[in-house]
């Protein structure tokens, strides 16, 4: 058992990790069956079209977040009673930076003009850019109010009727526009959901600028916000940048699998991940001795975990992939173990990040992020050349271990 005086925060970070975890993991097995039914009846050209416009999109919801994830938690963890002011503007700020996001969205869609499928569902991805920007301030507040249940219930009902809904649609009609469509008003609905239940839990009253609680945001969530914004490019940079390189939707349908694979085992270790920020700034507040040790766990499983699948992929990639996909996906059984080196060099400086963050020390984040982008910009040309779409992998790993390795010196180097 757990002695809570020795250790005051993990209880409530093992239950909000384990509402979290269920939410993730919910998400996580609906996600991977319908995905799965879409890639094998679709085929790796509409499977294209789908990474593609998730993977655009999903950089334009990250470009929203102003470092609002770490900032709403650490301060609700801090303070609760004083939080309608935070709420309200960090809402506001979330809800036009979503506006031009979708904005620019719209114009990437209207300049896709040889890709008329994939310009289509960009623009159909604007209405969840919307919902799920709201959803992604959300979560942080029932998490920072140590209510992660709220987040379980709303993400599971929707989940499953996305997925419920999408597969008759997928038999139906067989067009993955459609899919897109139904995925961006389920997301829709998930905001509208989330916002109405963040208001009768905090009771704020609605989105409005406080000015001096804005530039408060602002000034410490802007370098966040470039950090978390180079995050969002690395984690979209393989299907995005194979694109750029000229592959085939086909190509970028075999890297969007794989990488969908490598992000369902992400969202199985964020629940926890995502549930630490109130306990450790608490921790922190106190100068608890313990808090470099949450850096170093979860960096070792990281290590392990991703390691074990990476090995996993390489000896049975193939049997899985072609047994649940069929033979059209062979080549992403290759592409299956570098996928999840990557998952795992993207969770490995986790702890480090959010441990630094919240002490207001985000340079190293900004740094890491910039340099991983950079170096994956530099390498892929040459490594795509070379070794085809594993080398648009081999870029992005490197990315993201230039980014890991920039964190934990920045750690070692300014210890706690």
């Amino acid at each position: 058992m757990v002695n809570r005086k020795a250790f005051p925060g993990v209880r409530s970070i093992v239950r909000n990790g384990l509402f979290l975890t269920g939410a993730n993991w919910a998400e996580a097995v609906l996600r991977a069956i319908y995905v799965l039914v879409i890639a094998r009846t679709l085929g790796p050209d509409e499977y294209g079209v789908w990474s593609y416009v998730l993977a655009a999109y999903m950089v334009a919801v990250m470009a929203t977040a102003l470092g609002m994830e770490i900032i709403l938690t650490g301060r609700l963890g801090r303070d609760r009673e004083n939080a309608t002011p935070l709420l309200e503007t960090s809402l506001a700020l979330r809800l036009s930076l979503l506006v031009v996001a979708c904005a620019v969205l719209a114009v990437l869609a209207v300049s896709q003009d040889e890709q008329g499928q994939v310009a289509m569902g960009m623009a159909l991805s604007l209405l969840a850019v919307i919902g799920r920007g709201i959803v992604m301030w959300a979560r942080p507040v029932f998490i920072g109010l140590e209510r992660a249940g709220i987040a379980l219930r709303t993400t599971l009902a929707c989940r499953l009727a996305e997925v419920a809904l999408g597969l008759l649609v997928l038999f139906l009609t067989r067009d993955i526009l459609v899919l897109i469509a139904l995925h961006s008003v389920s997301w829709l609905v998930e905001g509208a959901l989330a916002f109405l239940r963040a208001r009768k839990v905090v009771r704020f009253s609605r989105p409005r600028f406080h000015p001096g609680e804005a530039r408060a945001i602002i000034r410490q969530g802007l370098p966040i916000g470039i950090a978390m914004l180079g995050v969002a490019a690395l984690n979209a940079a393989p299907v995005l940048l194979a694109d750029r390189q000229g592959a085939a939707l086909a190509e970028v349908g075999q890297l969007g699998i794989v990488m969908q694979f490598a992000s369902l085992a992400v969202l199985a270790m964020q629940g926890f991940l995502g549930a630490a920020p109130p306990v450790l700034s608490r921790a922190i507040m106190r100068k608890d001795t313990r808090v470099p040790h949450y850096g170093v766990f979860v960096a070792i499983a990281s290590i392990g975990s991703f390691g074990s699948l990476a090995l996993l992929a390489l000896g049975f990639g193939d049997i899985v992939i072609v047994g649940l996909l069929g033979p059209l996906y062979r080549t992403a059984a290759d592409l299956l173990p570098w996928a999840f080196v990557i998952g795992g060099l993207s969770l490995l400086p986790t702890g480090f990040w959010q441990e630094q963050a919240l002490r207001r020390r985000v340079r190293p984040g900004v740094l890491a992020s910039i340099a991983g982008v950079v170096v994956t910009l530099v390498m892929v040309s040459p490594l795509y050349a070379a070794r085809g779409l594993e080398g648009v992998l081999l870029a992005t790993a490197a990315g993201w271990a230039l980014r890991a390795a920039v964190l934990v010196v920045a750690v070692v180097q300014k210890p706690t």
